[in-house]
């Protein structure tokens, strides 16, 4: 009852006003990319529009090529296609890491340093403060620590291995579509994602985010696959999530999406009626309530595991979480980090303790809070056009945007050029994306049943929340990228069932001529 149609008989508002709000959502999200791809075009000469009609022309084809031809289902087996999909995704990201050779820097290289410290029994990370105050960051470098000791340390070594990570990634967006929607829509779903630019240009940098990812879907796939069993399989999920909250701290989104959906569930599916008691506290509150449990407590012993093993005395906490809010509420910087921030809470003189610095935090999102609403809905507009369209410089290009080109065989690339490629298919993605959750919320609102799975309309609409109020990058935007792709998929399964109903109708009118023409004979 997690992730799939379970209401049985007449559905309740609760499911309307869900996808109304999904296809309400959609809709800004695709009028703000669709503004912001038009005002990003304009910047740029004749030449290169012809340029960006000629990517679209062929984007259309790709899209059609999909939906037409029966290429994508000319491999039978879906273990096979998987197996494939996988390949093709890890080769596609390694090349790309070995020809775009991107020097890790900020946090990607200082992770790499701790990893490299951890493998060799060093702790000079943790006389940082910043290792004091973030705590979780250790969680990484921990888990990669492992491999340095396989394979030495060769960055590019632990790079390819994210890349492994990322291709994983993409083959459980192809196995959670599969729960809901058909082979072909499933298997259209898995290839978007292949060949998504976004994910692309953070294949090469050394980020926790790959692993986080993958641990986060996979603990889904395991509730979504068995959903009747109501304690291994949600036991299960919770440890996954667990591990993938120590990788990196986003796992509380999926308790909230959890949380909202227990809500949600009790009274869509009138769970709180004796006749319906019963199926919805065995259907889906002990589930989810199990993995929400298993989850913090696998959590607070991976925590202590860390103090234990004296990793980091702190285990995995996080000791100042008002600084995400203090930086997000920034109306200089529209949210994003903040040098001045960061030297106010951590190089001031008035700022000796932590409690003074909370304080001072404190007064900050209070005082940038308290700002005028039309500032506020200002700042608001430009997170929303931070984190959730394509206008930004892509991790693997970020460093390296302004040196020379690249060269593939005797051909010279840009790499400018390569990111305003990367970034025009984004946007037809993005719009792709938004327009297709749209149109399947909306039939889902008036047929009022369920097109696409609650779950993951929660799980958005909780990250879309937060992230109006905490520090955004572009890059943050990538643990929601495959939910995206899944709601793409069951939105693309209502237009494949009403193809299927129309050619269904169309041979039995067929053959109702067939039997009235021999009738006149």
């Amino acid at each position: 009852m997690i992730g799939g149609d379970v209401s049985r008989g007449k559905k309740s508002i609760f499911l309307k006003v869900l996808y109304i709000w999904s296809a309400v959502l959609s809709l800004l999200l695709m009028i703000v990319n669709a503004c912001s791809a038009v005002s990003w075009i304009r910047q740029y000469p004749l030449k290169t529009v012809a340029m960006f009609a000629a990517v679209f022309a062929v984007f259309v084809l790709f899209l059609l090529l999909l939906a037409k031809s029966g290429i994508i289902m000319r491999i039978r087996s879906r273990k096979v296609f998987a197996a494939v999909l996988f390949l093709l995704s890890f080769i596609s990201k390694a090349v790309f890491t070995l020809v775009i050779k991107t020097p890790q820097y900020s946090d990607f290289q200082l992770f790499y340093w701790v990893t490299a410290e951890i493998a060799d029994g060093i702790q000079k990370y943790l006389t940082q403060t910043y290792y004091e105050i973030w705590a979780y960051q250790t969680g990484f470098p921990a888990a990669m620590a492992v491999f340095i000791k396989i394979f030495g340390k060769n960055v590019t070594a632990l790079v390819l291995i994210n890349c492994v990570f990322a291709s994983l990634s993409n083959v459980l967006v192809y196995c959670l579509a599969r729960l809901k929607a058909g082979e072909k829509t499933a298997r259209t779903a898995g290839i978007l994602y292949l060949v998504f630019p976004f994910v692309m240009g953070i294949s090469n940098v050394y980020t926790n985010q790959h692993l986080a990812t993958l641990l986060f879907y996979c603990g889904l796939y395991v509730l979504m696959k068995f959903p009747k069993s109501n304690v291994i399989a949600p036991a299960v999920c919770g440890l996954l999530l667990a591990l993938g909250n120590g990788i990196r701290p986003e796992g509380i989104l999926f308790v909230a999406a959890f949380a909202a959906l227990l809500i949600y569930r009790f009274f869509a599916d009138r769970g709180y009626k004796r006749g319906t008691r019963k199926a919805f506290l065995s259907g889906t509150a002990l589930p989810v309530c199990t993995a929400v449990a298993s989850y913090f407590i696998c959590f607070m012993l991976l925590s202590n595991l860390f103090v234990i093993t004296g990793l980091n005395p702190h285990g995995l906490k996080n000791n100042f979480p008002l600084y995400k809010f203090v930086v997000g509420l920034n109306h200089d910087t529209g949210g994003t980090f903040s040098s001045a921030d960061s030297k106010a809470l951590f190089e001031s003189d008035i700022v000796t303790r932590s409690e003074e610095r909370d304080a001072e935090a404190l007064r900050l999102i209070r005082e940038r809070l308290g700002q005028p609403k039309a500032k506020l809905a200002r700042l608001f507009y430009s997170k929303i056009n931070t984190m959730w369209t394509a206008q930004g410089i892509y991790p693997a290009f970020n460093p390296i945007m302004d040196k020379t080109a690249f060269r593939i065989g005797s051909i010279s690339v840009s790499v400018r050029r390569l990111n305003t490629l990367f970034t025009f298919v984004d946007y037809l993605i993005y719009i792709l994306l938004f327009g297709t959750i749209l149109a399947g919320s909306a039939a889902g609102a008036a047929k009022n049943r369920e097109t696409i799975r609650p779950y993951f309309v929660l799980l958005f609409s909780a990250a879309f929340a937060v992230y109006l109020f905490i520090e955004v990058q572009y890059r943050y935007s990538y643990l929601l990228m495959p939910a995206l792709i899944i709601m793409l998929s069951d939105g693309l399964e209502v237009f494949a069932s009403k193809t299927k109903d129309g050619k269904n109708e169309a041979e039995k009118r067929g053959k109702g001529s067939k039997a009235a023409a021999g009738a006149y004979r």
